[in-house]
């Protein structure tokens, strides 16, 4: 087996509990996907102690699964020291600014992640500029997905200034934010 899709799937703490240490050992498994399962902040914790010793996953989806800031700071340590993960969605979980400075710092370590999709949550200008200065620092990432967040002019121009530096990321995604002309200006530079 080497993906499984749990969209939807109800899933209790007790089911999280089981589904993590099947991850931890398991060396076969690439793709996971548990969407839309409410895990909230216990459950992506149980997630990320089996992404810590997992070696194998190359891809996880998490989208709408109430993880908030708290729930991504022990996702994030994962992240850290994580030697396999290249693709990580995001989406729809209540992330903020705090949640974003937190997966920057994680960013400024791994050197194996290629793809996040923060779209439709809640991050502003502050988070966006902690996610601008891991992007000069990191140099692995091609795609971040930004988009319907709370992203202003000035999120937008701490993005491009890391562009500046950044040559390895391919798409950047802020469909959906209010950084308007001067954000496309910046961008233009």
């Amino acid at each position: 087996l080497q993906k499984i899709s749990m969209n939807d799937c109800n899933l209790t703490p007790k089911g999280v509990a089981i589904m993590g240490k099947a991850i931890k050992g398991n060396r076969f498994l690439k793709e996971i996907k548990f969407n839309y399962n409410n895990i909230g902040v216990s459950g992506v914790g149980k997630i990320a102690k089996a992404l810590r010793v997992n070696c194998c996953l190359l891809s996880i989806e998490l989208s709408s699964n109430k993880i908030g800031d708290n729930g991504l700071k022990q996702l994030a340590g994962a992240l850290k020291v994580n030697k396999s993960l290249q693709k990580i969605s995001l989406k729809l979980n209540h992330i903020g600014n705090d949640g974003a400075a937190i997966l920057a710092a994680a960013l400024k370590v791994n050197n194996t992640l290629k793809t996040i999709d923060l779209m439709w949550n809640i991050i502003g200008d502050d988070g966006a500029g902690e996610l601008a200065g891991a992007l000069k620092v990191n140099h692995n990432l091609e795609m971040i997905d930004l988009g319907n967040n709370y992203i202003r002019s000035d999120g937008a121009e701490k993005l491009a200034e890391a562009l500046k530096v950044n040559k390895r990321l391919q798409y950047l995604r802020i469909w959906r934010n209010s950084s308007g002309t001067t954000g496309a200006e910046k961008f233009a530079e």
